[in-house]
């Protein structure tokens, strides 16, 4: 592939050549646009960002579509290009051998990419005050039609930038390159960083990557991450750009980031949900399914027939397509929100007992996995863990061979689990055909929880009622000092027509 980085403006702009050996396909993904951008601050310059960044943020948009070698317009160092062969068997040919490689900096600070999400809302919970925040926020041009929307992540932006936080949102087009629309590489959100590393003096980068998606606990089997195949090569080629992993949350599971969230002063603003508005979650998706459920037992400390609307919950079409697979997507979150269960719902008992939350409490979820100690930037590692311990318990030597054994092969062979999964798919279509309307929102029956948002929603209201009124105060002491400005000078023009049709007169 031929890749090209050109600047106007503000803005940088790569450009993609396929050639022989390239593939415009993998799985169901296709290779959808040769050209993306990127808006960067006004006195950022291409000039001034290390080549590797470069290298490093090109692969991250192209690396499913690229074959055996890679052209630049520009030249990389040769400890990245061989770094880059030695983790993806990919041959740069574009290399100045008298180019250093970026180092990290004396005097950094980390950086986070942020989405607006729990657990990367978690993770900032958790860094240091000088974190820099780095938003993606996706270009979305007049007539687009997605499900997507930003709101709720421009206002959590917002929200932690009126707090004193820094933060920045940078537009892009990138996520079109493929299509559908998305990531090409899972850490890709993390470009904004990349390009920003020298500008803003940053030493690390971190994710919302959880304990789910680093180990594997939820899925199969557990794998060490440090072991992995990713952590090889993606954290391998971030700590050669000087931007190591800085892996805050990857020894905390879903579970655990809500727990850190509901308990920190980002409880009002975290939001999972990419479909909904501010404030309100689309409730018909199945991040939505799962964090309403979780939210609910973390908040209550158990789940009952009066917690949640049940039949709306079930009628969420994309959860049901998740619940009646074998094995379920994030099945350890649903076993410890089941096993706090105590309803008599046939829907929620079955689904219970396929998940294993009759048998299992899994309650080490709420706990910090510690060996994943190692995957903190050691610059921060004591602050970090520091904070860490003072949201979550450490988990005992006893729960961390849970999660080292973590394996799902006999529950998902056991003919009873088989058994269990296909009575639950049944009632969900009886259910799905017996329920027409589409749902706007479960509503909590609990009145303590109705309550709960109402005050929640007065202090929202007070919050912007003063924030409303400190700012016409702003705008009042600048009309104030406008009329000043204005009779000032009007008493001068005055002043000086007074003195010209004096001087007319007097000849």
């Amino acid at each position: 592939m031929i890749i090209s980085v050109s600047s106007e403006g503000s803005r940088v702009i790569f450009s993609f050549e396929l050639e022989e050996g390239d593939s415009r396909n993998y799985g169901k993904v296709e290779f959808n646009q040769p050209t993306c951008f990127f808006e960067m601050p006004d006195s950022w310059s291409l000039e001034d960002v290390h080549p590797d960044i470069l290298g490093l943020a090109s692969l991250l948009m192209t690396y499913p579509f690229l074959g055996n070698t890679i052209k630049f317009n520009f030249e990389v160092s040769q400890p990245f290009a061989d770094k880059v062969y030695e983790t993806t068997k990919k041959v740069i040919h574009s290399v100045d051998k008298n180019l250093s490689t970026r180092s990290i900096p004396n005097q950094g600070v980390p950086a986070l990419a942020f989405s607006g999400g729990v657990d990367s809302t978690a993770a900032l919970e958790l860094m240091p005050n000088q974190t820099k925040s780095f938003f993606l926020d996706r270009y979305m041009s007049e007539g687009t039609k997605s499900l997507y929307k930003s709101e709720a992540a421009h206002y959590a932006c917002n929200y932690i930038e009126k707090r004193g936080k820094f933060i920045t949102k940078t537009v892009s087009d990138f996520e079109y390159i493929r299509k559908p629309v998305g990531f090409p590489v899972d850490v890709s959100n993390s470009i904004p960083a990349l390009l920003l590393s020298d500008f803003y003096n940053l030493d690390s980068i971190a994710f919302g990557t959880v304990l789910e998606s680093s180990y594997k606990v939820g899925h199969n089997n557990f794998e060490n991450y440090p072991e992995r195949t990713h952590y090889k090569r993606w954290g391998s080629l971030f700590s050669k750009v000087g931007m190591p992993f800085n892996l805050v949350v990857a020894g905390i599971s879903e579970v655990g980031t809500s727990k850190v969230v509901l308990q920190s002063k980002y409880s009002e603003i975290a939001q999972s949900c990419i479909r909904g508005e501010v404030g309100k979650p689309c409730y018909n998706c199945w991040k939505c399914f799962r964090k309403l459920l979780l939210e609910n037992v973390l908040e209550n400390g158990k789940l009952t027939d009066n917690s949640l609307d049940f039949h709306k919950l079930f009628s969420i079409k994309e959860a049901r397509n998740h619940l009646i697979k074998n094995p379920i997507k994030h099945e350890n979150v649903i076993t410890y929100i089941t096993s706090h269960y105590t309803g008599e719902n046939k829907m929620m008992t079955t689904l219970k007992k396929k998940a294993r939350g009759d048998k299992e409490s899994m309650e080490w979820l709420e706990k910090w996995y510690s060996p994943s100690n190692s995957l903190i930037f050691s610059r921060y590692r004591d602050e970090i863990l520091e904070s860490i311990k003072g949201h979550l318990q450490v988990m005992t030597e006893s729960e961390l061979n849970q999660v080292k054994n973590w394996d799902m092969k006999s529950h998902v062979n056991d003919s009873n689990t088989i058994k269990l999964t296909k009575e639950l798919g049944d009632m969900l279509s009886d259910h799905q055909a017996s329920s027409k309307h589409k749902i706007s929102q479960p509503l909590k029956n609990s009145s303590s929880n109705d309550t709960k948002m109402i005050v929640k929603e007065l202090s929202n209201l007070n919050q912007n009622q003063k924030e409303i009124s400190n700012q016409l105060n702003v705008i009042s002491n600048k009309l104030d000092d406008l009329n000043l400005q204005l009779k000032q000078k009007n008493n001068s023009y005055s002043g000086i027509l007074k003195r010209k049709i004096n001087a007319l007169l007097s000849r």
